[in-house]
């Protein structure tokens, strides 16, 4: 039997044509899973790809944080080639420019985990998107760590102890910024701060600071994916 699409490893041509995406959010929980229909497990995610450059799209999707859209200067944040941030109108909006965004690429979509499909197939489930719309994204979708794990398996012997992106990073020497040991917190506290704030001025510094360490975080996740994803399809 066929494996089901997420969990086929991926090759170097695959690789080449795919987009990356990782969600943030709030750590909601129901007896101790993730509660994948909770809007607040996805409040914002990014889209990395490269087309003779790097190029990234991150998407507000919790109304709280919409005041944060124009207050990160993407432009010149160094990131990488191109960057923007976007928030349309509603979370309901926001969702399917996401959906349509993806249906524009013909390549994979790549996320670290399964968690990640998971976010997107509990979205998904509303009559906001087609069936053709959900199979397209469903066949398309693949869990890096189906590639990673056997290339720490067979090349690096084991040496990497557990699936976490940040040990992966860390074996192939990946350069960012210190990994946010409490990403989900902040995004958390960021939201709750500025539910009752009408315009980007009334904005702290500190509270700007947390929203630039999202931006830089959820950039660094993808990108140290691919770079991680590069390292494992060397022989293909």
């Amino acid at each position: 039997m066929p494996k089901e699409y997420i969990k086929r490893k991926v090759t170097r041509k695959e690789l080449n044509s795919a987009v990356f995406i990782d969600f943030e959010g709030s750590d909601t929980k129901i007896s101790g899973k993730p509660d994948f229909s909770n809007p607040d497990i996805r409040k914002f995610v990014g889209v990395l790809w490269m087309s003779n450059r790097l190029k990234l799209r991150q998407f507000i999707m919790d109304p709280s944080l919409k005041l944060c859209a124009k207050t990160f200067n993407a432009a010149e944040s160094g990131l990488c080639d191109e960057h923007r941030v976007q928030w349309f109108t509603t979370r309901e909006k926001t969702e399917s420019k996401l959906v349509e965004f993806l249906l524009n690429f013909e390549g994979l979509i790549i996320s670290w985990s399964e968690h990640d499909w998971n976010v997107m197939e509990k979205m998904m489930d509303s009559d906001c998107f087609s069936n053709d719309d959900r199979e397209n994204i469903k066949s398309r979708w693949r869990n890096a760590l189906q590639t990673a794990r056997p290339w720490n398996t067979v090349t690096l012997h084991r040496k990497i102890p557990d699936g976490k992106l940040s040990s992966y990073r860390d074996e192939i020497g990946y350069e960012g910024e210190p990994e946010q040991k409490k990403m989900s917190q902040n995004l958390k506290d960021l939201t709750q701060r500025l539910e009752k704030k009408r315009n980007p001025e009334e904005l702290t510094e500190t509270q700007l600071e947390m929203w630039r360490l999202i931006c830089v975080h959820n950039f660094h996740d993808l990108e140290g994916m691919r770079q991680v994803l590069l390292h494992a399809v060397t022989k293909d």
